[in-house]
């Protein structure tokens, strides 16, 4: 058995791969390719997780459950086991290659002994490992990586672009590539140049000879906000972090769906001078990989305007404010609003017998209700009883 073994680095379509690996998992074992499953159901965080130092700060461990050491130290027996128990299924099934896709181990195991405890428990269980490895222009990679910031509600300033240098090991291809070639062997690791237009999934299915059509396209997203948006991610910097948590899961659907018509651009010379700081290091992993080529790291100037628009991100208002707690005020709302029509959707469900969709339309009722609290509000008295008659109803 064959592992393709994709570690990212995050901001090159890594989402939409493991989106096609999931949604396509029949259809990749029809053709011989098991996409795991016992590591995540789509990003497999719990490899990564695995092969960090022992239980510590990391999101990874809240994202799998993870809350102390001691279950860092079961998570290290489970998953060899869980896994070599998926290779035999795989194996039973027909399947001759295996694919585990997680973008975070480009960005969380930045240190060679874990990348060597993480060959050292996967070298056992496959014939052959190849590492997947895309890569994109380092100033390209860091504005885009705002947007994922600013959607954790993080304030964007300026001074965010001084972190795109080479003591950043986020950015330092070089530094990566060496740490997983040794580790794996230089022959064994795969660069995939992104500005060529080539994504992992391209990739995959001219390694395995796939047929495109006969395979789900992953859903085309914003990945990045629009200026304006990160102005008004800005704005919710006024707001208690309590406040924030509650507005999130409301808000952030609609910010991602706001409409992408100024990028968020420094000026051409302020990202070439940026980008200047890796042309070095760039030249030399060229010179030593075989799959990339020069220009593989060269931004797209084009898409860098003379004038640039970062200050926006400085930009403040008297109303700065009133417009955040405006925005509190709309998600309490919409809330309250969704709670009404998820508890409509299950009455219905009732009336016509179909309890086994209502019960669980029923948890989504349960999920806004403490939603509704973490604003500070409390469900109406006539809500109440209508969830208390539903739930007797349900459990009969």
């Amino acid at each position: 058995m064959d592992l393709i073994l994709h570690i990212g680095t995050e901001k090159t379509g890594s989402t939409s791969f493991q989106w096609w690996g999931a949604e396509n998992r029949q259809a990749l074992m029809d053709s011989g390719i098991y996409y795991s499953r016992s590591l995540g159901e789509r990003n497999h965080q719990r490899i990564y997780v695995w092969a960090l130092d022992g239980f510590g700060p990391d999101d990874g461990f809240g994202h799998i459950g993870i809350t102390d050491q001691a279950g860092y130290l079961r998570l290290q027996q489970e998953v060899p086991a869980d896994l070599a128990r998926e290779i035999a299924a795989a194996r039973d099934a027909g399947c001759h290659s295996f694919v585990i896709s997680s973008e975070h181990c480009h960005s969380r195991l930045v240190r060679p002994e874990q990348v060597q405890r993480l060959r050292g428990m996967l070298a056992p269980l496959f014939d052959r490992i190849q590492v997947l490895c895309a890569v994109r222009p380092q100033i390209d990679m860091g504005l885009s990586l705002l947007s994922t910031a600013a959607r954790g509600w993080s304030p964007i300033t300026p001074a965010a672009l001084d972190q795109i240098r080479p003591h950043n090991l986020y950015f330092n291809f070089e530094v990566l590539n060496g740490r997983w070639s040794a580790a794996f062997g230089s022959d064994n690791v795969t660069f995939i140049a992104y500005t060529r237009g080539k994504s992992v999934i391209d990739h995959v299915v001219s390694r395995f000879g796939l047929d495109p059509d006969g395979f789900v396209s992953p859903p085309r997203t914003n990945s990045a906000f629009d200026a304006r948006t990160f102005a008004i991610v800005n704005t919710l910097a006024h707001l208690s972090a309590d406040q924030q948590k509650a507005m999130r899961p409301v808000l952030n659907p609609i910010l991602d769906d706001l409409p992408v018509e100024t990028p968020l651009r420094p000026s051409r010379a302020h990202a070439q001078d940026i980008q200047a700081h890796f042309t070095e290091q760039n030249a030399r992993l060229i010179d030593r990989r075989t799959d990339l080529e020069p220009g593989d790291l060269d931004p797209d100037w084009s898409r860098y305007p003379e004038t640039g628009n970062l200050d926006i991100l400085d930009a403040t208002a008297v109303h700065d404010g009133q417009t955040a707690l405006l925005l509190h005020d709309m998600a309490r709302q919409m809330t309250l609003q969704n709670l009404y029509r998820a508890l409509s959707d299950t009455e219905r469900l009732i009336l016509g017998g179909r309890n086994t969709q209502a019960k669980r339309q029923f948890q989504g009722i349960e999920r806004l209700s403490k939603r509704l609290q973490t604003f500070g509000w409390t469900r109406p008295v006539k809500m109440n009883e209508r969830i208390a008659r539903m739930s007797k109803t349900l459990d009969n």
